[in-house]
């Protein structure tokens, strides 16, 4: 995805313009989407409280359902 926006937007800046433009709720949510990801790994190792477990389950878990329903 960042890939696929970085070419878009050095190769094509009017197409880019129209999709940022239309699209840019989605493409923020899922830009803090990836950040929220990266964060839950990073500190995964540091996790030590029960809640703090059952919310990085659930957060793995969505994030996993979500992949299936869309059929990656």
């Amino acid at each position: 995805m960042i890939f696929v926006l970085v070419v878009l937007w050095t190769c094509f800046p009017a197409a880019f313009a129209a999709v940022a433009s239309t699209l840019w709720l989605p493409v923020t949510l899922i830009a803090f989407g990836v950040i929220a990801r990266g964060s839950a790994v990073a500190f995964r190792k540091a996790v030590t409280e029960t809640w703090q477990r059952r919310l990085q389950r659930e957060l793995t878990l969505g994030h996993r359902g979500g992949e299936q329903r869309a059929g990656a």
